[in-house]
């Protein structure tokens, strides 16, 4: 490519910095783009993805009783972000109805069986891993984190539609 102006070189240069800037900067330094967690990896980099969170933190999840990840999300409710967990509708789930962030039970007939988050319409959390003692501690699991705000924005979406199906429970 042959450039003939000094104007079209700067716009060049700026467009180049702009755009290498702007990836720097959408990829916060503790994570890549994409991670996978096997078996007790995950339950640090669920931690440290919550705590990382600016904004908000949908979670998608079949069972969720581990307390340090509840602790974790009540923190973040405190801290003024919009912070909903739907889980199934199972008498493991009963607990999370007096958590300090808003959950709803999911109860159709069919299993609730996802496993995913959404942090800042950004960072999706996927995998097989249940936010339990055994899932984080005992199974054979794996995860995937990845930065992707198109997948992420399909992601809100479903979980929208499933937040205003789901039912609450008396706190």
């Amino acid at each position: 490519m042959r450039i003939k102006t000094p104007a079209k070189a700067l716009l060049l240069i700026i467009t180049f910095v702009i755009v290498g800037l702007s990836t720097f900067l959408y990829v916060p330094k503790q994570f890549d783009s994409s991670s996978f967690f096997f078996d007790k990896n995950a339950l640090q980099q669920v931690i440290n993805l919550i705590r990382t969170s600016k904004r908000q933190i949908f979670v998608e999840m079949y069972s969720f009783t581990h307390g340090d990840v509840i602790r974790e999300l009540e923190a973040k409710k405190r801290a003024g972000l919009d912070v909903r967990v739907i889980v199934d509708d199972n008498p493991e789930n009963e607990a999370l109805a007096k958590a300090r962030f808003d959950v709803r039970f999911e109860g159709t007939p069919r299993m609730f069986h996802r496993k995913f988050a959404i942090v800042d319409e950004q960072w999706i959390w996927i995998g097989s891993t249940n936010w339990t003692y055994s899932g984080f501690g005992k199974n054979a699991e794996v995860d995937l984190l990845m930065s992707s705000p198109d997948h992420a924005y399909n992601l809100v979406r479903q979980f929208e539609q499933d937040w205003a199906k789901a039912k609450r429970r008396p706190k």
